[in-house]
């Protein structure tokens, strides 16, 4: 309820409400449906994602289009949802600069980061054919598996019954710090935190499958290039990746 005839305050009771900021976030790129969004926000219940969904469509922000009989529904972004984009990579530029650090025990997750590597996986610079990705995380302990064509990739949980052509192994903590660009792959190798086994052609193109895992990839990275430089630590050379 709003209590101040306030502007941030009446913006505050659509986008400060839990949830909200990362419905939008996710609706950022194309439009997704119920389940995919779902997938995205895995602690968000199906029953309120559904009500804040109501919500933000109700606010003009968020609308959804039904496809076929009507039966699946795809949502996207309004104009006055677009307009919110640059807030929130303002705010991400913040978090970066002022909060964001190593992953807490509570965000390890090898089934979300899976899913986000599938999202973000560089079609041109796959092989020709399928290639099978086995991630044997650690602590926690779980295997996932990305299954990466050029025409879309996917993420799943269980063994899909393919021939695995890579098998990347390492700490959950270490591949995520990887994913969001705190860990150059090549230093990981050579501490011996992740180690990746397959075809020397295919295993060394590996980490130039994917595009960046947010956009302020280059700004997480240089950020733990300051705070490697003033512990003393040498980072491995970047090697750069061309589209």
């Amino acid at each position: 309820m709003l209590t101040q005839y306030c502007p941030i305050e009446t913006a505050a009771e659509i986008v400060a409400e839990r949830w909200n900021l990362l419905i939008i976030r996710d609706l950022m790129g194309p439009a997704r449906g119920f389940n995919d969004l779902h997938r995205c926000l895995p602690r968000c219940s199906r029953s309120m994602l559904a009500e804040r969904l109501r919500r933000l469509e109700r606010a003009g922000v968020v609308t959804p289009t039904a496809h076929g009989s009507g039966r699946t529904v795809e949502y996207r972004l309004t104009e006055a949802g677009r307009d919110l984009e640059p807030v929130l990579m303002a705010l991400g530029e913040w978090s970066v600069r002022r909060l964001f650090g190593d992953p807490a025990p509570e965000q390890l997750d090898p089934g979300m980061l899976a899913f986000r590597m599938s999202e973000k996986v560089r079609a041109t610079r796959l092989p020709p054919d399928r290639t099978v990705v086995e991630l044997r995380c650690r602590r926690p302990d779980a295997r996932q598996w990305l299954l990466l064509e050029a025409a879309g990739s996917t993420a799943c949980d269980h063994d899909p019954g393919h021939e695995v052509d890579v098998v990347v192994t390492g700490d959950t903590a270490e591949l995520q710090r990887w994913f969001l660009g705190r860990r150059r792959f090549a230093e990981a190798l050579a501490a011996g935190t992740i180690t990746i086994a397959g075809p020397r052609s295919i295993a060394t193109e590996f980490p130039g499958w994917f595009d960046p895992a947010t956009p302020w990839h280059a700004t997480i990275a240089r950020l733990a290039d300051q705070s490697d430089s003033r512990t003393g630590d040498e980072r491995a050379p970047v090697t750069t990746v061309e589209a």
